[in-house]
C-alpha cells in the first residue's frame, strides 16, 4: 500500500478496529481503532478474511448485512498436528490417505537424515532396512499431518470450543476417526504432541456484488 500510495498512504501497524460508523449524507466511513483514534474515508475495505472483524462490526452496529453474506459452515472440519513418529512413509516424504469421509495427508516438518543417529544392529527395527543391513534409527524428525472430515455445524460448535481441554479433545477426535487406518496413521497420531494440535471448521460466504461505474472516482480508502 505504501508503494502504491506513496506519501498519501499511511500504514499503521498493531491496530485493530473496534467500531464503525457510516455518515450517509457524506458517504463517509469512520473506523474507531483500539487506541481510540479514528480514520475516515469514502471506501472501506475489510481484507481481514472470511472471519474478519470488519463485517462482524458492521453487523454489531445496526448495519444490515444479508444472511447470504454471512459465513456458512461447509460441513467440513480440519485438524492439524505435529508428530515425532518414524516410519518409511514419513522418511523425508509424505502421503495421502482417504476413506470417502475423511482424508489425511502428511509432509516433513522438521529435521532430516542428517539429523538422525543411525547405528547398525542385529535386530530388525520395523520400517528400516538398507540392503542386507538393518538399522536402529533414533528419529529426530517431526512430521505435520492434516486431517479433514465431514462435520455438522452442531458437531463443529462442540468440537471447537475454546477451553483448556481443546487440544486433547481434537487429538482424540483424530484418533477416533483414524484409529483403525493403515500404518503408520494410528501410531503417528498417538505420538503427536497434544499442544501442537489445532483445528477449525471450514466456512465460506457468497461473494459480494461487484460494483462498477462508468465514471470512476478516486476516493480516500481505509484498508
Amino acid at each position: 500500500l505504501a508503494v502504491v500510495g506513496g506519501e498519501k498512504c499511511e500504514v499503521r501497524w498493531g491496530c485493530r478496529p473496534v467500531g464503525l460508523t457510516l455518515n450517509g449524507a457524506r458517504q463517509e466511513w469512520t473506523v474507531v481503532l483500539d487506541d481510540g483514534s479514528k480514520l475516515s474515508g469514502g471506501l472501506l475495505v475489510g481484507s481481514d478474511g472470511v472471519r474478519g472483524e470488519t463485517r462482524a462490526l458492521m453487523e454489531g452496529d445496526g448495519f444490515i448485512v444479508s444472511p447470504s453474506l454471512r459465513p456458512t459452515h461447509l460441513g467440513v472440519a480440519v485438524l492439524l498436528g505435529i508428530s515425532r513418529f518414524g516410519h518409511p512413509l514419513l522418511n523425508e516424504r509424505g502421503f495421502y490417505s482417504l476413506d470417502g469421509n475423511a482424508r489425511i495427508f502428511t509432509m516433513p516438518y522438521e529435521g532430516g537424515a542428517l539429523e538422525d543417529e543411525v547405528a547398525a544392529t542385529d535386530e530388525w527395527v520395523r520400517g528400516y532396512c538398507c540392503g542386507s543391513a538393518t538399522f536402529e534409527v533414533r528419529w529426530r524428525r517431526r512430521t505435520m499431518w492434516q486431517l479433514s472430515f465431514r462435520c455438522t455445524t452442531a458437531e463443529a460448535e462442540t468440537l471447537f470450543q475454546k477451553d483448556d481441554a481443546s487440544p486433547r479433545r481434537l487429538l482424540q477426535k483424530a484418533l477416533d476417526i483414524c484409529g483403525g487406518w493403515h500404518d503408520p496413521v494410528p501410531q503417528m497420531l498417538a505420538d503427536t504432541e497434544p499442544e501442537s494440535v489445532w483445528g477449525t471448521s471450514l466456512v465460506d460466504r457468497t461473494p459480494s456484488p461487484i460494483h462498477r461505474s462508468d465514471h470512476p472516482t478516486v476516493l480516500p480508502a481505509i484498508f
